[in-house]
């Protein structure tokens, strides 16, 4: 889906359908490799609710998940085999945040935050996958907007536990 049409498509999903389960619920639809993001999942979970619902059939054969630190090695090594035994095309999401305060510099490993963890300036830059592609998720720029994403994107990416 889009980024920019994930609002604008919930919203009229909302207007024709009403809240349907769990779709409409939220001012987004995220596409977000099949199971919500805002929910948290055991690795070996979401590999058996990603098999079983899509890669033993005719889609989904790609296979995302968010890691929460690129300092884990042994970890995102058995992430990767694990994917391998199962036939997963696996891509690990680390997302990346930096101060562009030239005082500072500091840069960690997140893309929920508006300012630096170390000095407090709002001039940060984030570095996420958004829909399969690594994208700005935030970028300063002179017009004082710091994102392209639009407001539904950035809900969606601010409830992001498991992707």
């Amino acid at each position: 889906m889009a980024e920019s049409l994930c609002g604008r498509q919930a919203k009229q999903f909302k207007d024709t359908f009403g809240v349907v389960g769990d779709v409409g619920m939220r001012n987004f639809f995220s596409n977000s490799f099949h199971c919500p993001v805002w929910k948290e999942y055991a690795l070996e979970h979401k590999i058996g609710q990603e098999y079983y619902g899509f890669h033993n059939c005719n889609g989904g054969h790609i296979f995302y998940y968010r890691i929460n630190t690129d300092k884990n090695l042994v970890y995102i090594d058995q992430y990767v085999k694990t994917c391998m035994k199962v036939g997963f095309y696996a891509g690990v999401n680390i997302a990346h945040s930096y101060c562009l305060n030239p005082k500072c510099n500091y840069s960690w490993t997140d893309d929920k935050e508006d300012t630096c963890p170390r000095c407090g300036s709002h001039d940060v830059m984030s570095i996420s996958r958004v829909c399969g592609y690594l994208g700005f998720t935030r970028m300063p720029d002179s017009s004082g907007d710091n994102t392209r994403m639009n407001d539904a994107k950035r809900e969606e990416i601010s409830l992001r536990k498991s992707m």
